[in-house]
């Protein structure tokens, strides 16, 4: 019971539109658990960048190509550890670090800070970021081998596969869905010309992205003291 008014006065002290920003991110968890219905059609994704001409110097260019050309054979690095890739993409809900896979269930009703559990999402967050394909899409703009722009949107198809629209680990931070959204769009537009971005990747990958906007809108990440994570969402 004494709890109760700890509660009370915590609710009684939050800024009504921190408050509703909570409430309207319960609900639509509530409402998500129980939908069944795909998601509509999205935009197409705006067509095609061309890339400046490359002032690249030989000793950088021979660095990213050295890290894509790692991706390609199955080797990514997170917070400094190798990471081993088996097959096309990484294995988007498991920690490689401990073993530990992340059920797929709806994100609310995922504890990331369940002390049972010998797991840090964090690892699991970063592998979902892509961040790891930013020189691979930088060595398809450098060179044009279409090998690179290939990986790119296998992995991404990988990980819409394997993530529904807010069911998983990767959907249980506002903050990994908005970077994400940022790191894919930057990767399209720069693999933007390989014959590999086809209409119909085009459109899956969209309609992906509009799931991405659409979680963000039901689940901002606003408080009393809003940091970087609520900064994240609004990009």
């Amino acid at each position: 019971m004494t709890r109760v008014p700890s509660v009370i006065n915590r609710l009684l002290s939050t800024p009504s539109d921190v408050l509703a920003d909570k409430i309207r991110h319960r609900l639509w968890s509530f409402a998500e658990k129980r939908q069944t219905a795909p998601a509509g059609d999205a935009p197409p994704l705006a067509s095609p960048w061309v890339a400046p001409p490359s002032n690249t110097d030989t000793a950088e260019l021979e660095a990213i190509l050295d890290r894509a050309t790692r991706v390609l054979h199955g080797h990514i690095e997170i917070f400094g550890r190798g990471i081993p890739v088996t097959g096309t993409a990484p294995d988007w809900l498991r920690d490689p670090f401990s073993g530990c896979t992340w059920p797929l269930v709806h994100h609310s009703s995922i504890d990331v800070l369940d002390l049972g559990r010998p797991s840090d999402a964090r690892v699991v967050w970063e592998i979902s970021r892509f961040q790891h394909l930013i020189p691979v899409a930088q060595a398809f703009t450098l060179t044009g081998e279409h090998r690179f722009a290939s990986i790119c949107l296998a992995q991404i198809e990988s990980w819409i596969e394997d993530n529904p629209p807010g069911v998983g680990i990767n959907w249980t931070s506002s903050m990994e869905v908005a970077i994400r959204a940022v790191v894919w769009t930057w990767l399209l537009t720069a693999i933007e010309g390989s014959p590999s971005l086809t209409a119909s990747r085009r459109a899956l990958i969209g309609q992906s992205l509009w799931a991405h906007g659409e979680h963000l809108t039901r689940h901002l990440e606003h408080e009393a003291h809003s940091g970087n994570h609520y900064l994240t969402n609004a990009l």
